[in-house]
């Protein structure tokens, strides 16, 4: 997972933003990240997605 800031067009990581690189703080038994942020500004928590496919199935009455 990143931080994200939405730069221009696109979103950024936030780490990579600042002068002198910032590092992630994951703290897995609070269930926390961290990172220092250096503008202000619209961000997100991104990460990877799963995409699972679920069948339709549709019963119609019988006339």
């Amino acid at each position: 997972m990143s931080k994200s800031n939405w730069y221009e067009n696109a979103w950024v990581d936030v780490a990579t933003t600042c002068e002198s690189m910032a590092n992630y703080s994951r703290d897995v038994a609070a269930n926390t990240i961290s990172v220092a942020i250096c503008q202000p500004g619209r961000y997100t928590l991104l990460g990877a997605t799963n995409q699972v496919l679920v069948p339709i199935i549709v019963q119609s009455e019988a006339p």
